[in-house]
């Protein structure tokens, strides 16, 4: 017998049975009152319901959570430097425009793989194989134009996300060989490729559902964006010299080429 269990025994409990009718002839006697658990032990045997949507902002998940499973995905994160400022402008622009209606998000990245679900255990070997592909690829910049502001909508229709477009041809390309390096990786693990014909995008700010009439909701916010790139170019361009592999609350960086 475990010592839990033992423990469990010594304090009583609500299941066991009452026999004590077949020994009717005997004489009865009172019963010593059992001794509330401690709670430091009934703790370990509750099942803990929470509403899965709790703090997530009515955010849905795409799939459910296991112990032990850990989402993974990788993307090109936006400099930190930049950051800040960038994040005033989104937070003024969407909240003189719609209020509350649209979040804006915490950390401003292309994302370059799906989100899948990696065993505790395979994380440390498959950031390593996928520094080993990565550091093969040569650093580059990527570049955002007022004019290339999208609205997106994620494939469960559940969230709508509005950013800035990858447009630049040779940019797109290169983008391409970062999918194609992760992807390799990923089915090394037995995990989801990315899209055949990814949309290479910075998202900035979200909303909860689909948005019907993008086209009218980025004319809303075109003027507004036009004045931030002419007043801050500084803000729409940045150089890639690494890459993040994000594993449940674990950020790995993972360097591309040093120069020679």
């Amino acid at each position: 017998m475990s010592s839990l269990s033992a423990l469990c025994d010594a304090y009583g409990s609500e299941s066991e049975s009452d026999d004590s009718s077949q020994y009717e002839s005997e004489p009865k006697i009172a019963e010593k009152p059992k001794l509330p658990m401690p709670k430091e032990i009934s703790s370990l045997f509750e099942t803990k319901q929470q509403d899965p949507n709790q703090d997530h902002q009515g955010r849905i998940r795409s799939f459910a959570h296991e112990r032990g499973n850990w989402a993974t995905y990788v993307y090109i994160p936006y400099p930190k430097d930049l950051f800040k400022e960038l994040k005033f402008h989104v937070e003024s622009i969407f909240n003189t425009t719609f209020g509350s209606s649209w979040q804006v998000i915490d950390d401003f990245h292309v994302t370059v793989s799906k989100t899948v679900v990696i065993p505790h255990h395979c994380i440390d070997p498959l950031v390593e194989s996928l520094q080993e592909k990565l550091k093969k690829l040569q650093p580059f910049s990527i570049t955002f134009t007022a004019e290339d502001l999208k609205v997106f909508v994620n494939d469960e229709k559940t969230r709508s996300f509005c950013g800035f477009k990858v447009q630049v041809p040779l940019t797109r390309q290169i983008l391409a060989q970062v999918v194609q390096s992760v992807d390799e990786t990923f089915v090394e693990f037995h995990c989801e490729k990315y899209y055949i014909n990814p949309s290479f995008h910075m998202s900035i700010a979200w909303c909860l559902g689909e948005v019907k009439d993008r086209n009218r909701l980025v004319k809303q916010l075109a003027e507004s964006w036009t004045s931030v790139e002419i007043e801050n170019p500084e803000l729409f361009t940045f150089n890639v010299t690494n890459i993040v592999c994000k594993s449940g609350n674990k950020q790995f960086y993972l360097q591309l080429k040093a120069p020679s």
